[in-house]
């Protein structure tokens, strides 16, 4: 039975570990090579290596039934920042619309004095 040193050992893990990633980089890179065939769908789709319905790789396929992109990150969508305005200094004589009694019109950033607000969500 042969003993090997923890050195050896370490070392026999090291070269086990960068043949693994070689290999899974060299898959991927297959992978890659064969997506950039594919046209249309196909080039996102995950079923595209072996889809059943692949006929002519030079054309395009917009529209199918197995298409799937498989698993995304739901998109983030921020809300544009609201103007830094403030009717504090205003008379309540010069409020129209909803603001003429709406809790808030005071703090609002919506709020047009000049024309009245006449649709407003943040309304109470």
């Amino acid at each position: 039975m042969t003993r090997f040193t923890a050195a050896q050992k370490a070392t026999k893990r090291a070269k086990a570990k960068t043949q693994k990633t070689t290999r899974v980089k060299r898959e991927a890179m297959v992978e890659e090579s064969k997506r950039e065939q594919f046209l249309g769908l196909c080039m996102t789709c995950i079923h595209a290596n072996g889809c059943a319905f692949r006929r002519d790789v030079a054309q395009a396929v917009l529209e199918c039934d197995e298409f799937d992109i498989g698993q995304t990150a739901p998109a983030k969508i921020e809300a544009p920042a609201r103007a830094e305005t403030s009717t504090k200094g205003i008379q309540e004589s010069m409020f129209k619309g909803l603001c003429v009694n709406c809790d808030v019109r005071h703090e609002c950033k919506l709020t047009k004095p000049e024309e009245g607000v006449w649709h407003c969500e943040e309304y109470i």
